[in-house]
């Protein structure tokens, strides 16, 4: 938990990120499907991440 994976042309690698329900994380990781807007947040378990679900939120990210 807390690492969160993005598009590096929308939130810069090292970035802090705040996510409603899921809480603070860092933009460290990337993937195929993660493109524009979206985001992969890291869960414990599987069980964890099927009841986050996919939802709209809005994200406040700072970089440092």
């Amino acid at each position: 938990p807390g690492t969160i994976a993005v598009d590096p042309n929308v939130v810069p690698f090292g970035a802090h990120l705040y996510v409603p329900g899921y809480g603070s994380g860092t933009a460290l990781d990337t993937g195929g499907a993660i493109v524009g807007h979206r985001l992969d947040l890291a869960m414990m378990t599987c069980k964890a991440a099927f009841a986050w679900g996919r939802k709209t939120v809005f994200v406040s990210w700072s970089q440092v």
